[in-house]
Parts: C-alpha cells; sequence; structure tokens
C-alpha cells in the first residue's frame, strides 16, 4: 500500500439555498471515514489557470528535412500514393515517409480487405484472358464464376471479421453486385454498343522516367532531376464502340467513388502558383475532388499517354480516345464512371496535349512544394483525420507541442 495519496477534486456548484460550494459525495464520505479512524486529511486549495492551446497550421521543416525529400524523391518511385499522401495531409506524409512510422494495425475487418477482394476477384477472372480480344457474352459463365467468388471469400474469412447477419447480407450483395456487372457488360454488346474489348493488361504496372527540375536546398537553385514515376492499374483495356477507345479503369467498392469530371476539367485552364505555401498546396488539392479521387486517373492517364505507342496499334491517322475511369460494381445504375465526359475530337485533342506536356508541370510543382515549402501542412478539413492511423501522435503535435 502507498505512504501516500493524493486525491485532486473540484467543488460542486453550489445551489441557490447553499452558502458555500461542496466537494462530491465521495470525498465527503472519504473524510468523514478518515474522522472516524481519528486521521485528518491535510487538504491545499490549488488555483487552477485556463490555456487555451493555439492550433497549428503544420510541422516546421528544417533544412536537413529539405534536403533529405529532395534525396527521398530522387531515389524512390514516386507513385501516385506517395503523392497524394502529401496533398490529403503533410503531416501524414511526414509520419510515413520521414519518420516512417508504422501504421496503426487494426483488428476485424479492414476497408482496405473489401477492396483488395474486390481487386483479387477480377484479377482472377480477367488475368487468364491478357492479350486476348473477347466478348463477355461468351466467356461469362455464372456458376464459375460464383464459385471463383466462393473460394476468395472463404480465403479472406469474413465470417470471422463480421457478425453473422452482417456477413450473410454483405455475401449476397456481392454475389448480386458481380451477376449485375456481368450483366451489363453484356446488354452493352447486345446493344451493338461494344463489339469487342480486347484485355491489354491487369494488375499492368506503368512506370516512367520524368525530367523534373527540383530545388537543391543545398545549392540554394533548381537542378534538372530524373524522377521515376509508378502506378499500377487494374484495368487496361481497347474496347471497339463506335470508335476505338483505349481505357485506363480501376475498380473501387465504394458506389459512391466518382472521378470528379467537372472538377478535374479545370485542369487545362489552371495556372499554377507562384508560391509554395499552405493555401496554394490546398488550392492544387482542390482540383482533383474533396477525396482526392481525380488524381489517381490523371495521374494513371499520363504515365499511359507518355508511352501510348506501346499499347495502341493504330496509326496517327486514325483517331482513337483514350480515357481513364473508376469502375464500381456495386452502383447498379452506373458502374463505370469516366474522368472525361467530351465528344467532340477538338476536346479530346486538348486533352491529348495537356498530357503530352502540361501535366508534368502540375507534378514537378507539388515535388518542390514538398522540397520548399516551409511546414508539413494539416489537411483543409479534418474529415481526413477521422479514420487516420496516425491520429494520436498528429494531436499530440497540433495542439501541444
Amino acid at each position: 500500500s502507498a505512504e501516500e495519496v493524493h486525491i485532486f477534486y473540484i467543488f460542486v456548484e453550489k445551489s441557490k439555498t447553499q452558502e458555500f460550494r461542496e466537494p462530491s459525495r465521495f470525498i465527503q464520505k472519504l473524510k468523514w471515514e478518515l474522522e472516524k479512524e481519528e486521521r485528518k486529511p491535510v487538504e491545499k486549495v490549488i488555483p487552477l489557470y485556463l490555456e487555451i492551446l493555439s492550433e497549428k497550421e503544420g510541422i516546421s521543416k528544417t533544412e536537413k528535412d529539405k534536403e533529405w525529400l529532395l534525396n527521398l524523391i530522387r531515389s524512390s518511385e514516386i507513385s501516385r500514393y506517395f503523392i497524394e499522401t502529401y496533398l490529403r495531409c503533410g503531416v501524414k506524409f511526414y509520419f510515413k515517409y520521414l519518420l516512417k512510422l508504422k501504421e496503426t494495425e487494426k483488428i476485424g475487418l479492414k476497408p482496405v480487405d473489401v477492396g483488395n477482394f474486390i481487386h483479387e476477384f477480377f484479377e482472377k477472372i480477367f488475368k487468364e484472358l491478357e492479350g486476348e480480344e473477347i466478348l463477355i457474352e461468351r466467356i461469362y459463365k455464372e456458376d464459375e464464376v460464383l464459385n471463383k467468388l466462393e473460394n476468395l471469400w472463404l480465403f479472406y474469412k469474413f465470417e470471422r471479421k463480421m457478425d453473422a447477419l452482417s456477413h450473410f447480407l454483405s455475401k449476397k450483395i456481392a454475389v448480386e453486385t458481380v451477376r449485375r456487372y456481368f450483366n451489363y457488360l453484356i446488354e452493352m454488346e447486345k446493344s451493338g454498343k461494344v463489339k469487342g474489348t480486347k484485355i491489354l493488361g491487369v494488375e499492368k504496372d506503368l512506370k516512367l522516367f520524368a525530367d523534373c527540375f527540383l530545388f537543391d536546398p543545398l545549392y540554394n537553385n533548381s537542378k534538372n532531376s530524373k524522377i521515376l514515376l509508378s502506378g499500377r492499374t487494374d484495368f487496361l483495356i481497347k474496347r471497339k464502340e463506335g470508335i476505338t477507345k483505349y481505357l485506363i479503369l480501376d475498380f473501387k467498392s465504394n458506389p459512391d467513388t466518382t472521378p470528379h469530371p467537372e472538377k478535374v476539367k479545370k485542369i487545362f485552364n489552371f495556372s499554377l502558383p507562384d508560391k509554395f505555401d499552405k493555401s496554394s498546396l490546398y488550392e492544387v488539392a482542390d482540383i482533383f475532388g474533396s477525396d482526392l479521387s481525380g488524381f489517381q486517373l490523371t495521374f494513371y492517364y499520363y504515365l499511359f499517354y507518355q508511352q501510348k505507342e506501346k499499347f495502341i496499334s493504330e496509326g496517327n491517322e486514325e483517331f482513337v480516345i483514350i480515357n481513364a475511369g473508376f469502375i464500381t460494381p456495386s452502383d447498379f445504375k452506373k458502374p463505370e464512371k469516366f474522368v472525361f465526359n467530351i465528344h467532340s475530337r477538338g476536346e479530346w485533342t486538348k486533352i491529348y496535349s495537356y498530357f503530352k506536356s502540361g501535366f508534368k508541370d502540375l507534378i514537378e510543382w507539388i515535388l518542390n512544394h514538398i522540397i520548399i515549402s516551409d511546414k508539413f501542412y494539416f489537411p483543409e478539413d479534418d474529415r481526413f483525420c477521422k479514420f487516420c492511423e496516425y491520429k494520436s501522435p498528429c494531436k499530440n503535435y497540433k495542439y501541444l507541442f
């Protein structure tokens, strides 16, 4: 037992009939019991000081940090996750890439489990058809497809990660989602809208070396650096409609995911900010929508367009459409959503011209912001923090340090 025990308490508010404020009943009872034992506690009133903690806008970068960041960019594969993390929250970027803190391990069903299941399921269906030109109506055998879904469902052990009712409903939804999506593809063929599909790649890596002028804090000037940009698209297809289309597609489990076409189209007339501060970062991030989902598709579009000769078999004289989009099978009304919803050849030419040279300037600006800006900034919208793996250390930096 302890030699001394310290108990801190505050007086409860007095009522209209009371002359003095009193401690809680628990404290009164404790004092009464001590008095019965002829022991009197030592009491001391401690004045309280109220301090409102100011919220910081970010974590300051040292010159050493900036040099390290430049070396990181030069020596790493720059993925869309790398850039998205910085656009979404500079502090999360700091924890993940500078401090290399491991993300908190979660028990039970994780949001990523559902996404991984969707990706792996469609990979099992289409990977064996890579390089082939197909009609979905001819290759779709429902019993075989649903059997693959059943086996993969068991492999992911969802029954251990959900309660019985959630598991029952989730599986029913998964089966119906697959049925409806394949029926959607078959109906497009039957209606004559789609005349054939060639599978160019499943989980296809897209890598590109790009020359970027990056600020070097050691020499206080910008130098040309060869940066490796890297992405992996879920589904790369050539689809014959009224015109040949090359489609860069990514599966999403959330039916509400959108590429924000109305936002993204502003990119063609967007002037990159002169400053590398907090407001300029928020301004650039806003182009890609509130959840930044537009960035993934434009980034993959750029990687594809820069090496389109590897995939496009038509000659330069034949006009083709290149587009990128999300496949959301659980959205029964509109399972395919594209980042560019335009029809005129002139507008497509404008898009191709931008991705030939303009998009690289945007990537270069973001990479320079990582190096040049004074701080790793907190997100503009706190909802990004809700499910963040670094929430606990972040609060300390935001309010205490």
